[in-house]
C-alpha cells in the first residue's frame, strides 16, 4: 500500500471519527433538560395548567419546578387527595400512574415532556417520581 492510499484512509477514518462524535454530542445535547432549576410553586404549577391551553408551543412552562419536586422528593410517600391539592388535576390518570404535562423540556424543545408519578398497588401514595420525554410523533 502506497503512502498516499494510507494518507487518504487515514484521513477518511479521522473524518468518520469526528462525525461519530459530533452526531454522539448531539444526541445527547437533545436529551438534556431545556430548562432552568425553579423552586416550586404550587400556584404557580396550577397557573400553567394545561401547558398546551393558550399556545401550541408554550416552551417548558412547568420543567424547573418538576425538577424540583423530583430532586427533593416532595411528592414521596404523599397521598392521591395531597396530590391533587398540591398539583391539580392530571392530563392522565390511571389506577397507578398520573401524568402531568410539562411543555417540550427537553434540550431543544422538540418532544413534549411529563412528570410520572407512580402509586403503590392500592393507589393510596406515591411510590416515585419521574421526568420523562415523550417521543415526537
Amino acid at each position: 500500500m502506497s503512502l498516499k492510499s494510507r494518507t487518504v484512509i487515514q484521513l477518511v477514518l479521522f473524518v468518520l471519527l469526528l462525525a461519530l462524535l459530533a452526531a454522539a454530542g448531539l444526541l445527547w445535547h437533545y436529551r438534556q433538560p431545556g430548562f432552568s432549576a425553579e423552586p416550586f410553586d404550587a400556584s404557580a404549577w396550577k397557573a400553567a395548567a394545561p401547558a398546551y391551553g393558550t399556545s401550541g408551543d408554550p416552551a417548558c412552562v412547568r420543567g424547573g419546578m418538576a425538577q424540583d419536586l423530583i430532586e427533593r422528593q416532595l411528592l414521596i410517600g404523599k397521598s392521591a387527595p395531597q396530590v391533587l391539592e398540591l398539583l391539580g388535576e392530571p392530563v392522565r390518570r390511571g389506577a397507578r400512574a398520573w401524568a402531568y404535562e410539562l411543555g417540550p423540556c427537553s434540550g431543544w424543545g422538540w418532544s413534549d415532556s411529563e412528570l410520572l408519578l407512580e402509586f403503590d398497588a392500592g393507589g393510596t401514595q406515591v411510590l416515585r417520581a419521574v421526568f420523562q420525554h415523550l417521543d415526537p410523533g
